[in-house]
């Protein structure tokens, strides 16, 4: 599970109660009389609260886990500096978060961790540090050593400890900003492999280890559900042994996002993304196709590229369905684009504003791709990038 989809999810903690007396008026908008979280998250901007986390990548099973989620007030409203802001309004700036994570599923994959993600500086500088523990019951369809993308999967167990630290700084008063991300991995792979016995099984005990450069553009309107805006980001990872890894290799990648009103009621979004290994890349460092209806991992190679829409109507200001689509290619280096077949996915989907003033929408999508039907449980928007 990767940390932007676990930070999409903070924002269920809506959905959590309390003993207060005026519980229920803080679910109420004031401005339509609907249900809306907005209040509840502005009056908790303190403390640790519960936030339910939802699994159902077919890639480790369905399942679940908890985070204890600490919004943080930002600069300005710890400064009063927002005295006079109309207490209906949208939300300018998204709060910092910190929390404590645990997850697990019907397949025995299981994790734990902490994190926080830091907006700061009137959003000058953005952060995200994460360190967490993980024992993953994964399907590969590659094995290390062959370059083969097969049909017939490999189950691999993986057991490590992730360390992550990112930090971005905006360009002047641009919508640019540039920073770095360096993540760890320390970790044991055991694969199985039809019937041999365990201690035939191929073993890996690896230490990973790389430094990104990172460029990114944002001009969205909303961090979880952007109705317009554009973003971009591109990166360039090293992982060597100066880095305090094992293996030598590295990874370009670029994911490019537009959001747009379509006239009427319909709003639209496309996504382009694209990534590039190059050297010693280990089995779960190589690029996937990353799509709503194709389990993670499941086509992998040292090249792959993604396209992606979907389309919002919006029956009211509350309620919307969404359909959506994607292909995608997955190759390795003597290939080319257009040399392996074109993975397809689609779906529908429906969509609900929980929290008005934060742009929230929550919603299930039922999705299809080449060999599974699955069913997403989506918070903010149907790819998140922080």
């Amino acid at each position: 599970m990767r940390l932007p989809a676990i930070l999409s999810s903070i924002p269920l903690l809506f959905s959590m109660g309390n003993a207060h007396a005026d519980f229920f008026e803080q679910f109420v908008d004031p401005t339509d009389g609907r249900m809306d979280a907005s209040q509840w998250l502005m009056d908790n901007a303190v403390g640790f609260l519960p936030v339910p986390i939802i699994i159902t990548d077919p890639a480790v099973g369905y399942g679940g886990g908890l985070v204890l989620a600490f919004f943080h007030e930002n600069e300005e409203r710890q400064n009063n500096l927002v005295e006079d802001e109309d207490p209906n309004a949208p939300l300018k700036l998204t709060p910092s978060v910190s929390g404590l994570l645990g997850l697990a599923t019907e397949n025995g994959t299981r994790g734990a961790g902490a994190f926080h993600m830091g907006i700061w500086k009137q959003d000058t500088i953005r952060y995200i540090g994460a360190i967490a523990g993980v024992d993953a019951n994964i399907d590969s369809f590659r094995l290390p050593s062959d370059g083969i993308i097969g049909d017939i999967p490999i189950r691999v167990n993986l057991k490590g400890t992730y360390l992550l630290q990112q930090i971005r700084f905006r360009l002047g008063d641009s919508p640019w900003f540039a920073g770095a991300k360096y993540s760890y991995l320390d970790s044991d792979s055991e694969f199985s492999i039809g019937d041999l016995p365990d201690y035939l099984k191929p073993q890996l005990s690896m230490k990973d280890g790389g430094l990104a450069l990172l460029l990114n553009y944002d001009t969205r309107d909303n961090s979880f559900s952007p109705n317009q805006g554009l973003y971009g980001n591109v990166s360039y990872a090293k992982h060597a042994d100066y880095f305090g890894g094992d293996k030598d290799y590295a990874i370009a990648s670029g994911e490019f996002s537009g959001f747009s009103y379509l006239g009427g009621k319909f709003q639209g979004s496309a996504r382009l993304s694209a990534s590039s290994a190059h050297g010693d890349t280990p089995y779960y460092a190589l690029p996937f196709i990353d799509m709503r209806g194709i389990p993670a991992m499941r086509y992998q190679g040292e090249r792959m590229a993604t396209l992606q829409g979907e389309l919002r109507y919006d029956f009211d200001a509350r309620w919307s369905g969404v359909v959506f689509g994607g292909l995608g290619q997955a190759f390795n280096a003597e290939q080319h684009l257009g040399d392996t077949p074109n993975r397809y996915a689609k779906g529908i989907g429906f969509r609900y504003l929980m929290a008005r003033r934060f742009n929230l929408r929550t919603g299930i999508d039922v999705a299809r791709g080449p060999e599974d039907t699955t069913v997403h449980f989506i918070v903010g928007a149907g790819w998140s990038d922080f």
